[in-house]
């Protein structure tokens, strides 16, 4: 059985710090007979009380420890959130050294790109793309030379949108997808069996929406 790794997220419950995965992305790991993992950090910080400064880098006996766990996974899902970490960054570096399967999803695209140009993403300056109530928040065009392109077969489909930033620019990622206002919408390794970026979410759509059930699928297929 395939094993799928997903990189925690922090947050908060009762009052106490949390690490957790959203429950999108167990259901659908065992609908497709794949074994879902959470990756967790292995620094002794709070990750949910500590500013990401604090936090501070992996050392190399932390790292060994992520590359254990990675090593285990047959591709890595890097979530959305509202911030990321040195491990975040560290686990997409050596996933993709490692020939994984990756799928990165609106803050986990940000992380690849970031990784990729050295660069933060922007803050985005409307509302556009932060609509947490609606299935469908705008359009994004396709490259027709693409991976994202084979996998859906069209060169403009429908998305959803939770996010507050956005990146301008790739170094070696290719931008594969732009929204109707012009952002980066998805990035893709195109020399990788699957590594791809976008900036909405296909694990919220999994169920309503065969464009981005089919994302899903592709990844689970390159496993």
């Amino acid at each position: 059985m395939k094993k799928v790794g997903i990189v925690a997220r922090t947050g908060s419950f009762w009052d106490r710090s949390a690490m957790y995965m959203f429950e999108n992305y167990r259901l659908i790991c065992f609908e497709n007979n794949c074994l879902p993992f959470m990756i967790l950090p292995p620094q002794l910080k709070d990750y949910y009380k500590t500013s990401g400064q604090d936090i501070g880098h992996l050392n190399d006996n932390e790292k060994e420890y992520l590359k254990n766990i990675i090593d285990e996974c047959d591709g890595i899902i890097i979530p959305g959130g509202d911030r990321w970490y040195d491990y975040d960054q560290f686990i997409y570096k050596y996933a993709y050294s490692q020939n994984k399967a990756i799928l990165g999803i609106c803050m986990g695209m940000q992380v690849m790109v970031s990784c990729d140009n050295g660069l933060k993403p922007i803050l985005n300056d409307n509302d556009n793309h932060y609509k947490k109530k609606v299935d469908y928040a705008h359009k994004v065009k396709i490259d027709k030379n693409s991976k994202l392109y084979q996998i859906i077969g069209k060169e403009e489909i429908e998305v959803n949108s939770y996010h507050n930033y956005h990146i301008e620019k790739t170094n070696n990622l290719q931008e594969t997808a732009y929204s109707e206002d012009g952002y980066i919408e998805a990035v893709e390794d195109p020399n990788k069996k699957f590594v791809i970026g976008i900036q909405w979410h296909p694990e919220i759509m999994y169920d309503y929406d065969l464009d981005n059930k089919k994302i899903i699928k592709a990844f689970i297929d390159a496993l």
